[in-house]
């Protein structure tokens, strides 16, 4: 019992900290009433915040299961309180499994910034509590401690999240190399879209799969 009680008391912390670092004001034993569920939510911030708990609630406590697409509609649908672009969760999913055999903590970069990339549905702040929930769950689904946000930590992750991005599109821009995974999944997703020659079923995600296993590695 004392175990459960300071995991869910983590979890309550790393909620809070994000939802007060994005400029919500709320009492924090009126949050812990509502995230605890013995009061009501009494408007739409409540209901963000408890639907955000309950949300990574459910994606800690299936750290052993494996990441598929009805995983994540359950996840979205606990968060948005309603479905999302089944495309999204299929990407997403078709994406974690490219990680498989990276080193943890590595797997959980990566992947927490290809979650917040896909999740085109949502608006900045959604994104960042997203992502930075998968980034725990991928650290908890490999026995390492989940993240202990302090006041100063997620103005820091956002700077360093903006100069890494500037440096992958430099990157991106300057490659010249043939071999390039990002310049190959370019190359084969604007030949098969609509402007190109609009092959049929053949989206992102599956161009994702099928570069991952090697099946696919240009137009020619």
């Amino acid at each position: 019992v004392n175990k459960e009680l300071f995991v869910r008391k983590k979890m309550t912390n790393f909620i809070e900290k994000l939802f007060k670092f994005l400029g919500y004001s709320f009492d924090h034993d009126r949050y812990k009433n509502i995230l605890y569920s013995e009061d009501n939510v009494r408007n739409q911030m409540e209901e963000k915040v408890k639907n955000s708990y309950d949300a990574y609630i459910y994606l800690l406590s299936n750290c052993k299961n494996t990441v598929t697409q009805k995983f994540l509609n359950t996840f979205f649908y606990i968060y948005f309180g309603k479905e999302i672009d089944s495309n999204v969760t299929l990407r997403i999913a078709t994406k974690y499994f490219g990680f498989i055999d990276y080193p943890p903590f590595e797997t959980a970069v990566d992947f927490h910034i290809q979650v917040y990339n896909e999740i085109d549905c949502a608006n900045e702040e959604d994104k960042l509590i997203i992502s930075l929930m998968f980034f725990n769950y991928l650290l908890v689904k490999n026995n390492i401690p989940t993240i202990r946000l302090l006041p100063n930590d997620l103005d820091i992750y956002l700077e360093k999240k903006k100069e890494l991005e500037k440096e992958e599109d430099i990157v991106a821009l300057r490659c010249t190399n043939s071999e390039c995974p990002a310049l190959i999944y370019r190359s084969i997703t604007h030949f098969v879209s609509r402007d190109c020659m609009d092959i049929s079923g053949m989206g992102e995600a599956i161009v994702d799969a099928l570069i991952d296993r090697n099946l696919l590695s240009d137009v020619g």
